[in-house]
């Protein structure tokens, strides 16, 4: 039994250090953009504010549109990439639980 699961144990091995990889990237990456990402994002959520209430620039609707689309991913990107960071270490765990039982 022993050898009928070494390959798999071998193959994790290989896909638990990709994950690990992949997690600390993330997390620095995450821990880094957040701030910077919120910032920019609620600066371009409040120009869409201010464009479509004070009525600024000729095409006040498009610029209001991308300026609140733009701010809105900027806002959202970071709470992704935690979403992705919290399945890679329920992968993680799970993998490693497989190696060692």
């Amino acid at each position: 039994m022993f050898l009928v699961k070494l390959p798999f144990r071998i193959l994790s091995l290989t896909v638990l250090a990709l994950l690990i990889v992949i997690r600390v990237a993330s997390l620095l990456v995450t821990g880094i953009s957040s701030l910077v990402t919120n910032l920019i994002g609620m600066t371009a959520v409040l120009a869409a504010a201010g464009i479509w209430m004070f009525q600024l620039g000729r095409d006040h609707d498009a610029y209001m549109m991308m300026m609140l689309a733009f701010g809105l991913f900027l806002i959202l990107a970071p709470k992704a990439a935690d979403w992705i960071v919290d399945k890679a270490t329920t992968l993680i765990a799970k993998i490693t639980f497989l190696i060692t039982v």
